[in-house]
């Protein structure tokens, strides 16, 4: 990695979503972050990818102690443990389920928990896997 770019925590809605999409006033008083799918932190390689990480369509409510804590920790185990394979595949995302509670005016459904499921090679032709279930 020889370039590193800054956050640019420029939240907004992704043009390619067609169908409706998340605001930023959804969020607004909510209670809840704006909490990344893919983190940002790992988009570090490129400024183009780095802000299209802040499309609304990579993010989903997330309560604040669940985004700064148990979340942040798993992003950066997963970031740490892609710098010690040489390919990792990342799948994340929320769990959906009928009748979520939701936020704002496009009545953004509230996750009760998220995944992360990693498959990895290791430099000997090893494949690992493993899944995460995490409450909201």
């Amino acid at each position: 990695m020889s370039q590193r770019v800054d956050l640019t925590d420029d939240f907004r809605s992704d043009p390619a979503v067609r169908t409706g999409s998340a605001a930023l006033a959804d969020y607004k008083r909510s209670g809840f972050n704006r909490g990344h799918l893919a983190p940002a932190t790992s988009m570090a390689w490129s400024e183009t990818i780095m802000s299209e990480s802040f499309f609304l369509s990579n993010v989903s409510p997330q309560l604040p102690g669940f985004n700064q804590g148990i979340w942040r920790k798993l992003e950066e185990a997963v970031r740490k443990e892609s710098y010690q394979h040489e390919k990792l595949v990342v799948i994340t995302g929320p769990l959906w389920e009928p009748n979520l509670p939701t936020i704002g005016s496009n009545r953004v459904s509230i996750p009760k928990a998220y995944f992360k499921a990693l498959l990895g090679w290791d430099h000997s032709g090893g494949e690992w896997d493993v899944g995460f279930f995490l409450r909201n």
